[in-house]
């Protein structure tokens, strides 16, 4: 078993977030326990500018839509 932590993805991108580079973790809860514990789910965001993949994806779907239709 490693030492290292598990990777972090930020969830905008879907990019890794490097050990220098800045970023949140932001906390959900996930499921409480039977015994009253909760069990916490992490996430990650970039705080600096990255572009969210759906939005990569918009872009290239209307660039690759035809522009005109023949009938």
């Amino acid at each position: 078993m490693s030492d290292l932590p598990p990777p972090r993805i930020c969830e905008r991108c879907y990019s890794a977030i490097g050990r220098d580079e800045d970023h949140l973790r932001l906390a959900h809860l996930g499921w409480a326990r039977p015994d009253g514990s909760i069990q916490w789910l992490d996430s990650f965001v970039h705080t600096t500018v990255c572009v969210p993949a759906t939005a990569a994806r918009e872009t290239r779907r209307r660039h690759d839509a035809p522009t005109s239709t023949t009938l």
